[in-house]
């Protein structure tokens, strides 16, 4: 009898009474992550945990690891509890704890980097004081040699006297010139292995640690620059992999991965060096074409989706390779960034309207322009 009354009251393994109107027994309290749907409180606190690290990521780590953190806990709070999604719960956290641990890496790496200038400049900073102290040191020696040479009445060897005492200065003078040669050439190679370590990090930095292209922020400030006056005229597309999450759903992450890979060799293959290629967010990739029109640029990216989609069209072609849909525009004078992106992102998404695999290109022109559409 007591037993099934302490099953009423819900008070079996630990639960606390629950008030019917509020999830979480306590007036007015809502579930983690600010919804009230499902009564799990573990699947509550692992869709807040996620989203936590989620927006910790976001600003610095790896965009395909943030949106698939941002599947994971879309999925998660539709499900009717956490057993349900163990799996992927793993999976995601695994990936969130492999994307911290390069974040924590790039940062010391930071500071190594900002130790080794400091350091570079404390030695500097030593050798000149060091020098001008021994120097000094130096001067004052022989100036009080002078001070007692002025007491000297017999010119002859006042005259002898001079002369050495001319001679141990430029000996002074040569000998401190050589110690800060080497002084100088020494600091000259830390200098110099300090900029080789600091390109490497730069370049380290502007890169898509997956895919070895560019990334957003390289992507978005290279077209800043090409705006402000590099280059006279240029083109912009972005590229979206159609049903890019059927990939990972149906053949996991890594064959996912693979696909990103091979679409990021392709298109850097497909366009010369002075383009940029980049992937600006988990299968999204973007491009800068220089010197080429809208016509010219379709042409081109024409070929590259071709190259994507048809198997066998290019090697190491994973299987699995969804096709492409890509949105083209081209520069015209009083374009910013913004605005570049924002028309290319409604020919992409005019694009997808279109059924996906294939290219609209937009032009700079009033209301009602629907721009250009290719197959």
């Amino acid at each position: 009898m007591l037993k099934e009354n302490v099953i009423t009251l819900g008070l079996r393994d630990g639960a606390t009474p629950a008030d019917p109107e509020t999830p979480s027994g306590h007036p007015g309290a809502v579930p983690p992550g600010g919804s009230s749907g499902g009564s799990d409180p573990t699947q509550a606190f692992l869709v807040e945990a996620l989203s936590l690290i989620r927006d910790l990521l976001a600003p610095s780590g790896d965009q395909g690891v943030v949106e698939r953190l941002t599947q994971c806990v879309d999925g998660l709070a539709s499900t009717a509890s956490a057993s349900s999604a163990t799996g992927q719960i793993a999976a995601c956290l695994a990936e969130a704890r492999h994307a911290v641990v390069t974040e924590q890496q790039q940062r010391a790496e930071r500071s190594r980097d900002m130790a080794s200038l400091m350091s570079v400049v404390h030695e500097a900073m030593a050798a000149a004081g060091s020098e001008m102290n021994t120097l000094q040191d130096s001067l004052q020696k022989s100036t009080d040699r002078f001070d007692a040479i002025r007491q000297i009445d017999d010119p002859r060897i006042l005259k002898a006297r001079l002369v050495t005492e001319v001679i141990a200065l430029k000996q002074i003078v040569v000998t401190r010139r050589r110690a800060w040669e080497q002084t100088e050439k020494a600091l000259a190679g830390r200098v110099a292995v300090l900029e080789r370590e600091l390109k490497v990090t730069q370049h380290e930095a502007a890169k898509d640690p997956l895919t070895g292209i560019a990334n957003r922020r390289t992507f978005e400030r290279t077209c800043e620059e090409w705006i402000s006056g590099a280059k006279p005229y240029f083109s912009m597309a972005l590229l979206d992999v159609d049903d890019f999450k059927g990939v990972n759903d149906t053949h996991g992450h890594a064959t996912g991965d693979k696909v990103l890979q091979f679409i990021g060799r392709t298109l850097a293959t497909t366009f010369r060096a002075n383009d940029l290629v980049a992937r600006i967010g988990g299968d999204e990739f973007a491009v800068l074409a220089s010197g080429l029109t809208l016509r010219q640029a379709e042409q081109r990216l024409r070929l590259t989706l071709e190259a994507i989609a048809k198997p066998g069209h290019a090697p190491a072609r994973p299987a699995c390779t969804p096709p492409m849909s890509c949105g083209v525009v081209e520069f015209s004078p009083g374009d910013t960034v913004a605005s570049l992106f924002e028309r290319a992102d409604e020919a992409l998404y005019s694009a997808k309207k279109l059924g996906k695999n294939c290219l609209v290109s937009k032009r700079r022109a009033g209301p009602g322009d629907p721009g250009r559409k290719h197959r």
